[in-house]
């Protein structure tokens, strides 16, 4: 039971030693609020339960992510923690104000960082007590200060509402107040109060309803620098007297419809479906990381086993509705109208699901208090939702029976030999890369919990934490000590888990550095990164002529590292040497593969901005190598830029743009050196990555190295990627990551003994990233997203579950543990990730055995024009992927360079497209002019080839091809007009002038005529509802992954595929299903009827199509 604690991927029983460490990083993020309509300044809920302490029991949480928490001021017992409107309230009490000179309240400091005078918007939940005869006003809130009490003021009178701003002189107030005949505050009843003023305006409304107006006559004083509840000031006498709850503050004011949507919110905090939502708006990690360090982790705690239970049942109820999927898709195969009752049953599971999850909140705030304690009424919601779903799950077997005899009974399919999870004795990779099968791991500890079939601690094949980085143990100048890693991998070994070793040389430009090799090169500033312009990375500094090392990297033995300098390479060649021999010794079972987090960037951030790499002495140097090895003699060098050194060494690297206007700047001229430097700095990264994989393969043969990147492609050129590993990997935000793993899995077919991986998973920043308090919609996109990675062959696959950054949690949405309960229970989306690993895992052999179709359109990656800044990095390859992608227009992206080294030749393509090409090298314009006129398809998306990639002005192709001229005869195009399309010889050209053409309605409908004219899709939905991927076996026999990827609705359509199929089976039911195969059509085309569920995937065996 103690798994559910893997708090930040750090087992409970392993926190000792790391907890002050997680919860120093905690100690200083807070998540912010939500995006979209401008959200509450403040938001006290008041649920945090009286704690175990007297800091605890003051705190009051602020959950709208700015900040604003508060305190309790208490006067004896008050005010107190009680039953509130919704979970836990405030009780006030007068009579106990007037017995000490310091009211009962809450205070929140430092609200005059918001002028009030301009716009203020008040609301709370307010039960007045039966009987109160007091003269003086109930205070709900304020800020008024000095001794003239200016400031607002909302306030209860009797049964009156009241929003008042008091200008501190003597009867000058203003505001609005309530008619209670029209709108009565009711007394023992909970009534929503708010208040309201723009500027003039002054309004109350009571339960949602305008109760009163009035008109500023005069200027507003903006109060005082702390908000008040329950008293007009810290000292006043004056307080409230009741129950108060749910207080929100807005530094403007809301629009009527906003107050009776906030009431309406409000009220549903706490009702059905409260488990499908996720709003961690205001989640301060600050109080989550204080909470659990004093409480031990919740450790032998009763929430311990309630947590446990109800992961137990989420896990249950999310596998129910896996299976009641799969039925609703087997009927609609076998043409059976599935039953409504199963669905209606499923609902019921739901609803209890969610009864269960209040019950453990409701369980989780008052465990704190003993006496208020009371298991019962959690303890009888799981039995209630463990009887619904034992009776849901007996129905569902006799329907899975019932359609198993059904399928039984058609003739003429058969299921794959090879099906489902591979033996885990068979080695995950080959020593070159290639996978053997897939591999599943995750970042510290397993907090899904199993069952009889899947026991937990087998659920991960591999399990890791960072702090196994290639650092030594201890060590002198040549002494390497790496003990600390084979410990590592012995005690992940003694617990049945594999694990990997992480290379201290990633991003950004981060190396292993010792203080033995920091106090020999103190007095070199070139062995740190330094910048055109003389500056160091933010941090450093030299001081009495010595380098300066930030202490944090100290303590971490890195620094950034100057990779240009010879000792710097030195060494990171002994340090990899000596932890490679080290390792050679560990089995591979044990420790599979290497793992360079090469998440670098050939830029740095200084205290004066971004700066590019590439200056200094010893950059110049290299420099200088560069161009003799590209260029041989200095005559051939002054040809090509059209200069006149005499020699090399009279050659400078020319000046950073980025100093004289970042990365913004719009270049006006590129110049050959310019080119050429640019080119120079993208080899000598790869050359830096590429000799540390070349020293560990030298050491240690039999065992791959990945690479973890999260600039690629936008800042590393793929070109030369397999020469710095065998597992190629790349994460970063939608939509860029789906472009790169068209990407990578291009890549990867021109590199067939290398494989892909995803090593770090932040699934939330992916699909629906734009949904994210929508919990159903979250786990639909966590199984859209696994599934898709992995049928594009990323074959290894890391999971991340929290992080010990806010912003990891929020701006990825990363984490499967719910920080509403501090991270006790799971997410209701969290299980997706299990179902659609476990989908994936019976598909093993196929997803390491089979090929992925070739495509017949090329995306050329525009790699000069990259370099040269002549585009926004892959905003116009995103902008290509959204329009062919969803049509099922599957396209290969590979880099410029291959068509000049002879990895790709055109005549493999029909289609070709140019995005953003500006820059082209000669060779590369020379091809495609004559590839276009034998009969190609060339697709340019804004201006191609007008320089040649030293910057030289060219235009040849198009002069070519159409007789045109780029800058006089290629105008843009005015609003709706169609893009250019001409004939060239046997060949096409279809222009579209901007990203901005390419969105257009008419634009597409262009574009896809010339596609289907000019080439063939692989497969495609008619009415393009799915996502299709086609892969091949050995034996010709073809594998359809096919995608629902609407996340809300259930969809059918045809599938269309352009062969001949004589069979297919539905392999994603136990045992397998025939799918009615459409024969009307032509021997050429097969097509066939598909129904899936929002977000839904499935994989389709065709045994009898051939290539």
């Amino acid at each position: 039971m103690n798994m559910i604690f893997n708090f930040m991927g750090f087992h409970v029983q392993k926190y000792n030693a790391l907890k002050t460490l997680c919860i120093w990083f905690l100690s200083v993020i807070t998540i912010t609020s939500l995006a979209g309509d401008k959200g509450p300044i403040c938001y006290l809920r008041f649920d945090e339960g009286d704690g175990f302490n007297e800091d605890e029991r003051v705190h009051v949480m602020d959950f709208s992510g700015s900040g604003n928490s508060g305190k309790l001021q208490l006067n004896g017992a008050y005010p107190k923690r009680t039953e509130g409107k919704y979970g836990l309230g405030l009780l006030f009490t007068e009579k106990e104000q007037s017995s000490s000179d310091k009211g009962a309240c809450v205070m929140i400091p430092n609200m005059d960082k918001y002028d009030f005078s301009k716009g203020l918007t008040v609301e709370a939940w307010i039960k007045l007590p039966k009987n109160n005869t007091a003269s003086a006003p109930d205070i709900i809130m304020s800020n008024a200060s000095g001794s003239r009490k200016a400031g607002f003021r909302f306030e209860v009178k009797g049964e009156t509402l009241s929003f008042l701003f008091d200008s501190g002189i003597k009867g000058t107030f203003q505001g609005a107040s309530s008619v209670p005949a029209k709108n009565p505050l009711t007394r023992d009843v909970w009534h929503h109060a708010a208040g309201t003023y723009d500027g003039k305006t002054f309004k109350v409304y009571v339960d949602g309803v305008e109760a009163g107006n009035g008109t500023a006559g005069q200027a507003v004083s903006k109060g005082g620098s702390t908000m008040f509840l329950g008293v007009l000031t810290a000292e006043d006498s004056c307080g409230f007297d009741g129950f108060m709850d749910e207080i929100k503050i807005y530094d403007y004011a809301r629009a009527p419809e906003g107050i009776a949507e906030d009431m309406k919110q409000m009220s549903t905090v706490e009702s059905a479906a409260a488990v499908w939502k996720y709003d961690i708006s205001g989640m301060d990690i600050a109080d989550i990381a204080k909470r659990l360090k004093k409480n031990n982790f919740y450790k032998d705690t009763p929430i311990t086993e309630a947590a446990q239970q109800y992961n137990m049942l989420l896990m249950k109820t999310s596998f129910a509705e896996k299976r009641l999927l799969d039925i609703e898709r087997i009927s609609f195969h076998l043409g059976i109208t599935p039953s409504e009752e199963l669905r209606k049953n499923f609902n019921i599971l739901e609803e209890s699901l969610n009864e269960t999850w209040l019950a453990y909140g409701k369980l989780f705030r008052e465990f704190r208090d003993s006496a208020r304690f009371n298991g019962a009424p959690f303890t009888k919601a799981c039995g209630k939702t463990e009887t619904i779903a034992e009776a849901f799950e007996t129905k569902l077997d006799k329907t899975e029976q019932a359609l198993h005899s059904e399928t039984m009974k058609k003739a003429g399919w058969a299921m794959p030999q090879k099906w489902g999870r591979q033996p885990r004795s068979i080695p995950p990779f080959q020593a070159s890369g290639k996978a053997n099968r897939i591999l599943v791991g995750v970042w510290g500890s397993n907090p899904f919990p199993g069952d009889e079939k899947h026991p937990q601690e087998n659920e991960f094949e591999l399990q890791t934490n960072s702090l196994m980085t290639a650092v030594p143990a201890a060590g002198k100048e040549n002494e390497w000590d790496f003990s600390n890693i084979t410990k590592t991998v012995n005690d992940f070994k003694d617990k049945g888990h594999s694990s990997f070793c992480m290379l201290p040389y990633g991003g950004p430009s981060t190396s292993y550095a010792p203080e033995w090799f920091n106090s020999k090169h103190a007095s070199d500033p070139e062995i740190i990164l330094h910048s055109s312009d003389g500056e160091m990375p933010k941090g450093y500094e030299i001081k009495n002529s010595l380098v300066q090392v930030p202490q944090a990297e100290q303590k971490r033995q890195t620094a950034k590292l100057n990779w240009y300098h010879p000792d710097v390479r030195a060494l990171m060649k002994l340090n990899i040497a000596s932890l490679a021999s080290t390792c050679k010794n560990i089995p591979l079972v044990d420790m599979p593969f290497y793992e360079h987090a090469a998440e670098i960037h050939n830029v740095m951030d200084t205290p004066k901005g971004w700066r590019k790499l590439g200056y200094g002495i010893h950059a110049a140097d290299s420099f200088r190598m560069y161009l003799k090895k590209k260029y041989e003699t200095i005559e051939k060098l002054n040809a090509a830029w059209q200069s006149s050194y005499r020699t090399f060494d009279e050659i400078q690297q020319p000046e950073d743009r980025w100093v004289k206007g970042g990365e913004k700047q719009k270049y006006k001229e590129i110049t050959p050196i310019y080119a050429d430097f640019e080119a120079f700095r993208e080899a000598s990264l790869i050359d830096w990555m590429k000799d540390i994989y070349d020293t560990l393969k030298a050491n240690d043969p039999g065992r791959p190295v990945a690479a973890r990147h999260s600039n690629l492609l936008k800042w590393v050129n793929g070109a030369r990627i397999f020469e710095t590993c065998d597992i190629l990997e790349c994460h970063t935000f939608a939509p860029s990551m789906q472009v790169n793993g068209i990407y990578m899995a291009s890549l990867l077919k021109l590199h067939k003994d290398k494989s892909l991986a995803y090593l770090e998973d932040f699934w939330g920043a992916q699909q629906e990233k734009g949904r994210i308090s929508e919990e159903k919609v979250q786990r639909r996109g966590l199984d859209k997203h696994v599934s898709q990675t992995f049928a594009w062959g990323r074959t290894l696959q890391l999971k991340w579950y929290a992080y010990t950054f806010g912003a990891y949690i929020w701006t990825y949405n990363g984490n499967w543990m719910d920080p509403r309960q501090d991270f006790t229970i799971l997410r209701y989306c969290a299980p997706s990730l299990i179902i659609a690993k476990r989908k994936m895992e019976e598909a093993d052999w196929m997803l390491t055995h089979t090929e992925m179709a070739k495509s017949r359109i090329l995306l050329l990656q525009p790699s000069s024009s990259i370099r040269n800044g002549a585009c926004s990095r892959d905003e116009t390859l995103v902008a290509v992927h959204g329009a062919l992608y969803p049509k099922n227009y599957i396209y290969e992206l590979l880099p410029e360079e291959y068509l000049m080294n002879g990895k790709i030749s055109l005549e493999d393509f029909d289609v070709l497209i140019l995005p953003s090409a500006s820059y082209l090298p000669p060779a590369v314009s020379e091809q495609l002019s004559k590839w276009v006129r034998g009969g190609g398809t060339l697709i340019a998306v804004e201006k191609a080839g007008i320089y040649t990639d030293l910057g030289i002005k060219d235009g040849s192709l198009l002069k070519d091809l159409l007789a045109m001229n780029w800058d006089t005869q290629i105008t843009p195009p005015k609003k709706n007009e169609p893009p250019l399309i001409r004939n060239a010889g046997k060949g096409k050209v279809l222009i579209i002038s901007s990203t901005t053409q390419l969105q257009q309605k008419e634009t597409q409908s262009i574009l896809f005529k010339t596609l289907d004219a000019s080439t063939q899709r692989q497969a495609w939905a008619e009415n393009n509802s799915f996502e299709i991927l086609m892969r091949y076996a050995e034996d010709g026999s073809i594998y359809l992954f096919i995608l629902n990827p609407n996340p809300d609705e259930t969809l059918s359509d045809t599938v269309i595929v352009p062969k001949e199929i004589r069979e297919a089976v539905d392999m994603n039911f136990s045992g397998g299903c025939p799918i009615t195969l459409d024969k009307s059509g032509t021997n050429e085309e097969t097509r066939f009827r598909m129904r899936l569920g929002p977000c839904e995937s499935i994989f389709v065996y065709c045994p009898s199509a051939h290539k």
